[in-house]
């Protein structure tokens, strides 16, 4: 067997890939209707309920909705079982319509798993989770967002929305303040965040102007992964009359792959 029956090839004969972004904040942010500001064919995987906010004639995008809410509230099990199937038959298609995939909400789709095992454990009796269970729920939530990252080596970009939590951290020197990061199970949220190519914080300023955050500070945790040629920016302003807040960051992107960054 030479070099090639194992998948090797030289940097720059590796195929296109598509990127994963995770955008947390408080809800009512805008977060979901960013989705308006994407151009081309748009799949929504909807936990959250939030669809009534996307613009149903935009004619920049054409936005299909995959809504996984289960409709018996007392057996929250079945929209995990039907989200966890419908990720498998996203990965076994050949080819895929959509440019950009979403899960809303990350967060919300965590808490539904938890509920379920406790369900599952305790039948109808109300009972508070035990470790064991967050465990399997952090489990389950890593491993949804480790299969749709091979949706990227279809050219797929795929977002997730979270809300926002936070914590008391203590820095290097001792001094304990306050972070903001994306609302999942203790060390789920490093794995996971560790696990996409950029976390961008959702933050609205003293005057009400929405902007999205791409690099950590000692309030709020964000990344970006970076790619030679290229220099992402810290914000995004995001004012609510654009129609192409997130188009332009991933056209960015497209430039940096072809050596075109403006």
């Amino acid at each position: 067997m030479d070099k090639s029956s194992w998948g090797i090839r030289r940097v720059d004969q590796m195929p296109g890939k598509g990127r994963t972004i995770l955008i947390y904040g408080q809800a009512g942010r805008g977060k979901t209707s960013l989705i308006n500001t994407l151009k081309g064919n748009i799949l929504l995987i909807n936990i959250d309920c939030g669809e009534q906010v996307l613009n149903p004639n935009n004619p920049n995008n054409s936005i299909d909705v995959c809504s996984l809410v289960s409709k018996n509230l007392k057996d929250p099990s079945k929209s995990i079982q039907k989200l966890d199937e419908f990720v498998d038959w996203l990965i076994a298609q050949e080819t895929l319509e959509w440019g950009y995939i979403i899960v809303d909400n990350i967060s919300e789709v965590q808490d539904t798993k938890l509920a379920s095992l406790v369900e599952t454990r305790k039948g109808n009796l109300i009972v508070s989770p035990d470790k064991l269970a967050y465990g399997q729920a952090g489990f389950f939530m890593l491993n949804i967002l480790k299969k749709m990252r091979n949706l990227t080596y279809a050219g797929v970009n795929v977002i997730y929305i979270a809300w926002e939590k936070t914590d008391k951290v203590e820095d290097f020197g001792g001094e304990v303040h306050s972070e903001k990061s994306t609302m999942l199970f203790g060390q789920n949220q490093a794995k996971i965040e560790g696990l996409v190519d950029f976390v961008m914080a959702m933050r609205v300023d003293k005057k009400g102007n929405r902007f999205l955050q791409l690099d950590a500070d000692n309030k709020y945790s964000a990344k970006k992964r970076s790619e030679p040629g290229v220099e992402y920016p810290s914000i995004i302003e995001c004012p609510k009359d654009s129609d192409s807040t997130l188009q332009d960051f991933f056209d960015l992107i497209s430039r940096a792959r072809t050596g075109r960054v403006d």
